[in-house]
């Protein structure tokens, strides 16, 4: 009777899952891939968080209205831990978010420290000569979607490519889980302009449900 109780409540369950979405080649082609005309760089030159910042600072003033959105996790904000409604005490301030290897949460006030730590755990993931960007030229594609549990809209994202404004390709504040790439990392940045906070997913990672992290349906731009 308990198997039998258990094997219906597992039914249950996976019936209550969304289902992915089945993308013909086709569709793919006309509907979900990007208008690389809407590319602002893809292939050109390849920016870390770093460099973009430095290429697009914030004014103070608009820094100052930022309001951070709680995960559903602990955080480590530049080396102290705090609990996951706290981040709201960094309120007013740009944070760079990312994951450790064991999918910890981690956050930083300067771009090129969070860039330092990945680069302590995963080693240079940010200096990748254009050669070899053109030579994963649809290759290898991140897979970005509307709802969790990758499923929804589909977006295929080319290595390193950098959109500054997702509202062009009708995506604004859509992305919702996330597949990374094995070659390239995906950094999602709050506003357009890469403006505002932002979390970088590293090569290779999956991200079943953005909320866990802040980031469901907070994106309006990606390098």
């Amino acid at each position: 009777m308990i198997r039998v109780l258990a094997s219906v409540l597992l039914g249950v369950m996976v019936s209550a899952l969304p289902v992915a979405a089945n993308v013909s080649a086709a569709e793919i082609a006309s509907k979900y891939y990007p208008n690389p005309q809407v590319f602002d760089n893809t292939y050109g030159t390849i920016l870390s968080p770093s460099e973009i910042v430095a290429l697009y600072p914030m004014s103070a003033e608009d820094e100052a209205k930022l309001i951070q959105v709680v995960p559903q996790c602990p955080v480590n904000v530049d080396g102290v831990w705090y609990k996951a409604e706290e981040i709201t005490l960094f309120n007013g301030h740009q944070l760079h978010f990312t994951t450790d290897k064991k999918g910890g949460l981690y956050a930083f006030t300067d771009a090129r420290a969070m860039e330092i730590f990945l680069e302590a755990e995963y080693g240079d993931i940010f200096n990748t000569s254009t050669d070899k960007a053109m030579q994963m030229l649809r290759l290898d594609r991140s897979e970005l979607f509307a709802d969790w549990l990758y499923s929804g809209n589909l977006m295929l994202l080319d290595p390193y490519a950098q959109i500054s404004n997702l509202a062009t390709l009708g995506w604004d504040n859509q992305i919702s889980s996330a597949q990374i790439c094995s070659s390239a990392p995906v950094t999602l940045w709050e506003y357009s302009g890469f403006q505002g906070s932002s979390f970088t997913m590293l090569a290779d990672s999956s991200h079943a449900a953005l909320t866990f992290e802040g980031w469901n349906d907070r994106a309006s731009a990606i390098s």
